[in-house]
């Protein structure tokens, strides 16, 4: 499957996805209370620990290589059932012990039901990562809408029934199930549940790296959950969740239908000795034209964001979510160079990035974590934009320069700035009835104010469409 055959059910696969967990935060969040949802968010933070480990880079190892046997596939299936059954016994027998460590029982019933997970997926990995490699977007586009459409409904249905934070741990399992009926149901040729050995140190070589590099990426991720969860309370969990969950479906709505595409499209040019660094600046500089502006508008549709998704009970998470909506300038530059960087087997520099950046992080909201959610908030902002740098100067053994990254923030800053002044004027001294006609408005307005600019700057995306139209 082409690119732009892959990007169309990658999107549509996306874009139904945001749908589904959209309905469903909004259902659930009117349902449990924020005490609930940050027991769920603690444990599921500490959980995302093991399910790292579990992957160990594997899918990613079946993606990027070059000359792949049936031999390192089945390898890779040895390792994906030793690493998933070991943890989830390790997580069944730790659970009271962290359960205590935060004074909460209730995270130790969710990893009773979370260690199942590890039992199951396995099965369903391998099969996966071999549809990703082959690009077939189709297939796994069906597999993730029915998860997602089981797991949301189990969700909802089980805190219906008063099963308060297990209903997410539950809906979890239900997913899991069903992304494994989907992955046996399409597995490609090559796939094969049969166990092997012989190329397993080659699995684990490349593992190793894109392992630690994942557990580091997610000791960062979930920092907050996890300091605020003891230096703090569970309502304040909650409210920071709130935040990060509105951040997350943005994110899944500006980056994700291209994202599951990039490590194999990478990886297939890589493969094909084409020129990463012209196709890699094109992409970037396209996708910073349309995040952008989309950035500027979640910070300031914020208010009316968090009051229609989740209703009175998380204003507080108001102030978090446009600062972390500031964080949407550096998503273009990072994930796109990190994906690079692992097509072209450089997991051991991302490796060595994170080893400073993941704990400088974790050490900046340990400090500000007493002041409260705000300074939390800062300091997640400014860890991003040292990753930016990191990321930004890591591309230069690609022939990537700095410099050429640099001239697309600049011609950015220049496209973004007219829009940006539209938008403050009209959030600032227009009235709306409603948040509903606020965001409606705001959003013709804010589309309206693109065109222009985009027209009146000749700007990578238009550019790129009036070459389209032309080729037709």
């Amino acid at each position: 499957m082409n690119f732009k055959r892959s990007f169309i059910f990658s999107s549509i696969n996306n874009y139904s996805g945001i749908a589904i967990n959209l309905i469903s935060s909004v259902i659930i969040a009117r349902l449990l209370k924020p005490e609930e949802i940050g027991i769920f968010s603690v444990a599921i933070s500490l959980v995302g620990f093991a399910h790292l480990i579990r992957n160990f880079g594997i899918g990613e190892y079946l993606i990027q290589e070059k000359n792949l046997t049936t031999n390192k596939i089945r390898s890779a299936f040895t390792l994906n059932i030793s690493l998933g059954w070991t943890l989830a016994i390790i997580i069944y027998f730790c659970r009271h012990s962290v359960a205590n460590f935060y004074h909460e029982p209730g995270i130790a019933q969710v990893f009773e039901i979370i260690a199942i997970n590890f039992l199951l997926i396995p099965f369903g990995a391998n099969s996966i990562s071999l549809l990703r490699r082959n690009m077939r977007f189709d297939q796994l586009m069906l597999i993730d809408l029915m998860s997602a459409i089981v797991g949301a409904s189990t969700g909802i249905i089980c805190a219906l029934e008063g099963m308060s934070y297990l209903s997410l741990a539950w809906a979890a399992i239900a997913g899991t199930c069903t992304t494994i009926l989907g992955a046996l149901l399409y597995s490609p040729k090559e796939f094969t549940l049969r166990p092997g050995f012989s190329e397993i140190k080659a699995v684990i070589h490349y593992g190793s790296f894109s392992s630690l590099t994942q557990i580091l990426h997610h000791l960062s991720a979930t920092a907050p959950d996890i300091i605020l969860g003891k230096l703090q309370d569970m309502h304040t969990v909650g409210i920071f969740s709130r935040a990060t969950g509105a951040i997350n479906i943005i994110s899944m709505l500006l980056v994700n239908g291209i994202r599951p595409i990039l490590l194999p499209y990478f990886a297939k040019e890589n493969r094909n000795k084409e020129q990463l660094n012209l196709n890699y600046l094109r992409l970037v500089s396209l996708a910073t034209v349309i995040i952008w502006p989309i950035t500027i508008l979640v910070f300031f549709l914020s208010p009316a964001i968090i009051h229609i998704l989740y209703g009175d009970q998380w204003l507080e998470a108001i102030p978090v979510l446009k600062i972390l909506a500031l964080e949407g300038f550096f998503w273009p530059f990072i994930l796109f160079a990190e994906d690079i960087l692992k097509a072209t087997g450089n997991v051991k520099k991302i490796a060595k990035m994170e080893l400073i950046l993941s704990p400088l992080r974790f050490l900046m909201i340990i400090f500000v974590a007493k002041y409260g959610l705000i300074y939390v908030a800062f300091a997640s902002l400014a860890s991003g934009f040292i990753k930016l740098i990191f990321f930004i100067s890591s591309l230069k053994t690609l022939n990537i320069r700095p410099t050429s990254q640099a001239i697309i923030i600049l011609k950015n800053i220049i496209y973004i700035s007219p829009y940006a002044v539209i938008l403050y004027i009209s959030n600032e001294y227009m009235f709306y009835n409603s948040d509903i006609s606020k965001i409606t408005y705001t959003i013709v307005i804010s589309l309206l104010s693109f065109i222009a600019t985009s027209i009146l700057f000749r700007n990578n995306l238009y550019l790129e469409v009036i070459n389209q139209f032309r080729k037709k």
